[in-house]
């Protein structure tokens, strides 16, 4: 069927029979030196393409391959949205992916070849003995039909190297994976390729975390991008747990643990967000261990209900993650020791701080009015009353008193409300 002027524009074809002639007659060994010209054009302006031997060998091939490409093409009178990636090609664009050459490096080397190749093509043309204005209608035919073909190719060329770079991403995450879980179970495990494939020291302190949000996908990650601001170090190990978790580790080797400026920043940073810091501890084994403290802080927050954000260090809670490992106790603990100063309400808060304040102080008035900075008096009548509604003496089991008050005042909705 004839083409209309319309197709001719947006799916041009060679017409002139001089061209095509032309295209028939660029015998082999021509079409090689064509490629070699087109790949030594390419490398002199792509450096990571000429520094990669392999990578190298497969442009090659690419010059080549989109020479017999085109020069068929233009021979057949075959339209040039009909044109297919050489296979050499595909493959180039797959180990382009592979070596780490960006998206943008790729598709350059295609429109630096078709610049050089255009060229070849214009000066074969102008050497034909034919009119000049028959020779500008060829070059003009020649220069559009082959930028036609070369943005078929390069956008097929670059969904091949989009979707390798996919498949490439989701092995390495799998195998990241793998490495994370063995470590995390103690398995055998060669350090320096785990260290290799994590692009993270484990021999260094390590500092495990994890960011969760309650509704905010985007709060985790934007913590995260805080916390490594915050604290200056390389860019840290990250697990996704589920759609509204990120676990991770920090190597601490040159990084720093400031928890409020670290609660600042990712407050800021991400308001839906709760961040669990585990203990920073060395090694493998302490990979492991932060791990496991910063699930344990997670826990505790969790249990607590306290609404975002906050930022929570291991130490900010150890004694009342011991305390609560049996909630049940825990609960029977709190129940037992404080009775009706479990109730909800300010004034209780008010007294059962005091009652902490005074039994932590060896029961002193004076150091109780000076920490909550109320007279002397106030603080015994707040005392007195405080010990009404325990319904004994604060200076009655002393240590099982203070850590029902921790455990109160850490997790109090969670141990009254049943």
């Amino acid at each position: 069927m004839p083409m209309s002027a319309v197709d001719e524009q947006s799916n041009p074809a060679i017409r002139l029979p001089s061209v095509r002639a032309l295209a028939a007659t660029l015998a082999a060994e021509q079409q090689q030196e064509f490629a070699d010209e087109m790949l030594s054009f390419i490398a002199s302006a792509l450096p990571a393409l000429r520094q990669d031997e392999p990578l190298t060998r497969l442009a090659r091939g690419t010059c080549l391959g989109m020479v017999e490409l085109v020069l068929a093409m233009m021979e057949h009178a075959i339209p040039a949205d009909r044109a297919e990636p050489p296979v050499v090609a595909i493959e180039y664009a797959c180990l382009a992916a592979e070596h780490g050459l960006p998206l943008g490096d790729l598709l350059r080397s295609f429109r630096l070849g078709h610049a050089c190749f255009g060229q070849i093509l214009t000066d074969a043309i102008m050497a034909l003995e034919q009119d000049p204005a028959e020779l500008a209608n060829a070059v003009r035919e020649s220069e559009r039909f082959s930028f036609a073909v070369v943005d078929v190719v390069s956008s097929g060329i670059g969904a091949v190297y989009v979707e390798e770079c996919q498949r490439l991403n989701s092995r390495t995450a799998s195998q990241r994976r793998d490495v994370v879980r063995a470590l995390l179970d103690n398995d055998s495990i060669n350090i320096a390729r785990a260290e290799q494939l994590l692009g993270h020291r484990l021999i260094g302190p390590q500092l495990a975390f994890i960011c969760w949000s309650d509704g905010d996908r985007a709060a985790p990650q934007r913590a995260v991008s805080a916390l490594q601001e915050t604290i200056n170090a390389p860019r840290p190990v990250l697990l996704a747990m589920d759609a509204y978790a990120i676990a991770g580790w920090f190597d601490m080797s040159r990084g720093c643990v400031r928890v409020d400026e670290l609660a600042a920043a990712a407050g800021a940073a991400a308001p839906a967000a709760h961040v669990a810091l585990g203990p920073v501890l060395p090694g493998p084994s302490g990979f492991r261990s932060s791990r496991a403290g910063a699930e344990r802080v997670r826990r505790v927050v969790s249990l607590s209900r306290r609404q975002a954000p906050t930022l929570t260090g291991w130490t900010d809670v150890a004694l009342v993650d011991a305390l609560s490992a049996d909630l049940d106790a825990a609960r029977a603990l709190v129940r037992n020791e404080l009775r009706a100063l479990t109730r909800a309400g300010d004034d209780i808060e008010m007294l059962r701080h005091t009652a902490q304040a005074f039994v932590a102080s060896g029961y002193s008035y004076a150091a109780v009015a000076s920490s909550q900075h109320i007279h002397r008096n106030t603080a015994l009548q707040r005392v007195k009353k405080a010990q009404e509604l325990r319904g004994r003496p604060l200076t009655e089991r002393p240590a099982e008193l203070l850590a029902a008050l921790a455990l109160m005042d850490a997790l109090g909705p969670a141990l009254v409300d049943r």
